[in-house]
């Protein structure tokens, strides 16, 4: 099999989207885009994972967000593959509605140097608030140091801020951000936005299961634009929450004009059908990719997040 031409490209070079087949025994790809990674999109296509295996299928068994900082044949059914590739770190999101796994979504990133930005997973301790769980930092060593020592109570900073109001939430020029945390760290290390996704899992029926916090450079964006859709059951539309484009400090305000009907477009589907939606059509405006992520909170009430990438 030809090896794919390992190339600097965005912090997120993959994406997947796996889901449980009809039987419910494996994940099976649904959709994917690997940014021209052809052979590792061969070895992925004749690829499934049952329950625990691999890191779809283990972020699928533990309901939660996960992270690796490496690939190991132990924990990556696909290391070699993806060593060939560049690939050499990934996330896993369940998304779960209804109290069923509708889809695990993986992202995965390469190995380049320069490659600032971050994907952290975070949960309550139980004692001072929430406390990083796993994250994947690019280049940026001592901010991940710094992240493993501090605590975000309830309300406080960004995944402090997400656990209280149960809302994805963006927030823009963290270097001078006097409600992130972390600023003077962000600052040094690059990082212009964050934005925080409440995980909600049927092991936590009473409140956050943990908060997946995404940290996007202005020179190596995690995404080309981010969005937050809520759900209106009164009016069944979608209205944009907020919004942001790379590069920018500030974010779009919420917009209750600015409204889709609620089972329209890639977002609509993946809130009526519960399964992540990945478009790849060159109409976007923000970018050739769409990834839209749906959420279903405790109360029933749903939002999706929405992710722009510019591949080449």
């Amino acid at each position: 099999m030809e090896q794919d031409k390992v190339t600097a490209s965005s912090f997120i070079r993959v994406i997947e989207i796996w889901v449980p087949e009809s039987s419910g025994a494996n994940l099976v790809l649904s959709s994917a885009d690997y940014g021209g990674l052809k052979a590792f999109s061969q070895v992925s296509a004749e690829t499934s994972f049952a329950l625990g295996e691999g890191l779809p299928g283990k972020a699928w068994q533990s309901q939660r967000p996960l992270v690796l900082k490496e690939f190991e044949e132990a924990t990556f059914v696909r290391t070699a593959a993806a060593r060939d590739a560049g690939l050499t770190s990934g996330v896993a999101l369940p998304v779960f509605m209804g109290g069923e796994c509708k889809a695990v979504v993986v992202m995965l990133c390469g190995d380049v140097d320069a490659a600032t930005g971050a994907i952290e997973v975070w949960q309550d301790d139980g004692l001072s608030g929430m406390a990083l769980v796993e994250g994947y930092y690019g280049a940026m060593e001592r901010f991940e140091w710094i992240s493993k020592q501090v605590r975000f109570p309830l309300g406080v900073g960004l995944p402090g801020g997400v656990w209280k109001s149960h809302q994805p939430t963006i927030m823009p020029d963290l270097a001078n951000s006097s409600s992130f945390l972390r600023a003077a760290n962000a600052k040094e290390a690059g990082i212009a936005t964050g934005v925080g996704i409440p995980f909600y899992a049927p092991s936590h029926d009473e409140d956050i299961a943990a908060v997946l916090v995404f940290l996007s450079a202005k020179q190596t964006p995690l995404a080309q634009r981010f969005e937050v859709w809520q759900k209106s059951t009164e009016t069944n539309t979608l209205w944009l929450a907020a919004g942001i484009t790379a590069g920018s400090t500030t974010v779009d305000s919420e917009d209750h004009l600015n409204t889709i009907a609620a089972d329209a477009g890639p977002t609509g589907r993946a809130l009526t059908t519960g399964v992540p939606q990945l478009t790849s059509a060159a109409d976007h405006g923000h970018g050739n990719t769409l990834l839209a992520i749906p959420i279903e909170r405790l109360d029933g009430s749903q939002c999706a997040v929405v992710m722009y990438f510019m591949r080449s």
